[in-house]
């Protein structure tokens, strides 16, 4: 959904062990484990869209 306002968008998980610095950065809660980053930008180049499977719905009734 970000595309559609030109940007991209990349998930990544941080490296092991390096929760500690990525909670001091951000002002967050010793306790608190960081799952993923998201990282949001302007893309280098254009690049297609993936091709997604048809999706099947089924309604139970």
């Amino acid at each position: 959904m970000i595309e559609t306002f030109g940007l991209a968008a990349l998930w990544g998980s941080p490296a092991k062990g390096a929760n500690t610095a990525i909670t001091s950065l951000c002002s967050m809660n010793a306790s608190d484990h960081v799952m993923g980053i998201i990282y949001v930008g302007w893309p280098s180049q254009s690049v297609a869209a993936p091709l997604r499977p048809e999706i099947t719905i089924t309604h139970l009734t």
